[in-house]
């Protein structure tokens, strides 16, 4: 569930993004480059969570 509700803010946020950038530039907003920016983004996300390790608190010790 948490892997769901991830995407769907990231993929929120990518086309928050997406909409702001695109109107500081001027230029229209495109739902598809959106779409590939935010699930870009949720992938480096996933990646970066998979690959660094978890720290040991002090109860598991």
């Amino acid at each position: 569930m948490r892997f769901i509700a991830t995407l769907f803010w990231i993929f929120l946020f990518g086309h928050m993004i997406a909409y702001v950038g695109g109107s500081i530039l001027g230029a229209t907003y495109n739902f598809t480059d959106a779409s590939i920016l935010g699930v870009g983004i949720a992938v480096i996300v996933y990646l970066v969570s998979a690959l660094t390790p978890e720290e040991q608190t002090q109860q598991e010790a």
